[in-house]
């Protein structure tokens, strides 16, 4: 052992000649292992394809009030161009199966993402029906925002739908005592100065 290491034990007893026992156990995830490389899959799924009309949606909701500049269109353009940013990059994370190395629970964050962004949708064709009467532009933004609103809907009840069957398997899995790495029997670690 180096002269700039000691070992400490929490519980003030020192160990003998060896570290005390530790049980340990490699969980793979084959999710996590997936390569990252571009998932045709995803891309014809409805989940992919519910993403792909978002995203064109949005970026044509955004050419529509761009085009129309009535009051209240700058909240409507912003959740437009929001929503078309993010929704193309949660396309990417997804299509290129970066997400499945990123940390956290994906699922529940889609679903707050989609929430979020319904809510957006339906204020925003609130305020373009109210300023419908002026221009035909207002209109198409008004209809592409009602439409957009039912996409991001549907997509936020599947979501849910993923998210109760993703809790459930990591119910399954810690009820079947999946999951557990690097469980230590006692309390000890090491200090390096």
């Amino acid at each position: 052992m180096s002269e700039n290491m000691r070992t400490v034990a929490l519980d003030d007893e020192p160990w003998d000649e060896e570290p005390p026992p530790y049980s340990s156990t490699t969980v793979t995830d084959p999710e996590a292992e997936r390569k990252t490389g571009f998932n045709k899959a995803y891309l014809f799924s409805v989940e992919g394809a519910l993403k792909l009309i978002e995203i064109v949606l949005s970026l044509i909701g955004f050419v529509a009030v761009l085009a129309g500049g009535w009051t209240g269109s700058g909240f409507v353009a912003w959740t437009t161009i929001s929503a078309f940013i993010t929704t193309t990059i949660l396309f990417i994370l997804v299509a290129m199966n970066i997400y499945s190395r990123l940390p956290g629970f994906w699922p529940l964050y889609e679903l707050i993402y989609l929430l979020l962004y319904t809510l957006k949708y339906f204020i925003s064709s609130i305020i373009g029906a109210v300023g419908a009467a002026r221009l035909p532009s207002i209109v198409a933004a008004c209809v592409i925002c009602v439409v957009a609103f039912a996409i991001y809907l549907l997509d936020a009840i599947m979501a849910y739908k993923r998210l109760k069957a993703a809790r459930e398997e990591q119910e399954r899995k810690r009820a079947a005592g999946e999951g557990v790495a690097n469980r230590r029997s006692e309390t000890h670690f090491c200090i390096i100065f």
